[in-house]
């Protein structure tokens, strides 16, 4: 089995959050949030005509939605190039 070195790990780790992208809408289709593995915000869409209320209540929901999976994907594929020998 061939070991990997810290900057070998962290290349790759770099990798897959640099091709880590998802989408994420509310439940009426309506907003829009588009993140990658940095957690960097590529694209936020929110109608001219949604109320702040509705923005208020849907852009947290939506975020906290990304934050929560972009980190398990993450730490999935950490938990993946701890256990599958290169």
């Amino acid at each position: 089995m061939q070991t990997q070195t810290i900057e070998g790990i962290k290349t790759q780790l770099e990798n897959f959050r640099s091709n880590l992208i998802e989408e994420f809408q509310d439940a009426n289709q309506r907003v829009k949030l588009k993140i990658n593995g940095h957690f960097k915000i590529l694209e936020l869409k929110v109608p001219d005509d949604l109320p702040t209320e509705e923005i208020e209540r849907i852009v947290p929901e939506l975020f906290t939605k990304a934050i929560e999976s972009i980190g398990n994907r993450i730490r999935q594929k950490l938990e993946e190039m701890q256990t599958v020998p290169n």
